[in-house]
């Protein structure tokens, strides 16, 4: 028999938890091991069962879902992280992105998608609902163009990127001559 991949549910509304529950536990690859509505009884859940992946909402009492994503991180722990949130902001996607998730869903898209996503991360991908797929393309695109505009940079030597790292860091031509002298 194959093993169940081991979830953590964690959302402060207690019918959007048993929802979610009933989801992922009506597919035979994952079993609910644990669940929270509160951040930080969550972090100490995790740490304890160590699930295979955590389902995050982001506003939680005590701690908020990217809290608990920065001590997982911190402590290492090797738990998959999907964000499953009703924000809809740039800012809270690009700070879920930075801090390494490995999911990130919009709730109202939870019943159709959720099941998806936590199939992808267990084949090691990452899952991006298509509420963001724009935002994902606009900063490959702004990305470019910086690229485009900073050509150039390769051809410069080790020294020469010190003292550019020097010049940005404020330091008089004095300074940067003695710190490389």
């Amino acid at each position: 028999m194959n093993k169940k991949h081991t979830i953590i549910i964690v959302d402060d509304h207690p019918i959007v938890r048993e929802g979610l529950i009933n989801i992922v536990n009506n597919d035979s690859t994952f079993s609910v091991v644990g669940n929270s509505g509160d951040g930080a009884e969550a972090i100490t859940l995790i740490d304890k069962i160590k699930p295979d992946i955590a389902v995050l909402d982001i506003s939680l009492p005590n701690k908020n879902g990217l809290q608990i994503i920065r001590e997982i991180k911190e402590k290492k722990l090797s738990t998959k992280i999907v964000v499953l949130t009703m924000y809809k902001e740039e800012e809270y996607f690009e700070e879920a992105i930075e801090l390494g998730v490995n999911g990130y869903l919009i709730k109202e898209n939870a019943l159709k998608e959720l099941t998806e996503c936590l199939h992808k991360i267990i084949e090691g991908k990452t899952y991006i609902c298509s509420e963001f797929s724009d935002v994902l393309v606009k900063q490959r695109n702004e990305l470019k163009s910086f690229n485009s505009k900073t050509q150039g940079l390769e051809n410069l030597s080790k020294t020469e990127i010190k003292v550019l790292k020097l010049i940005s860091q404020n330091l008089t031509s004095k300074q940067i001559a003695n710190e490389l002298f």
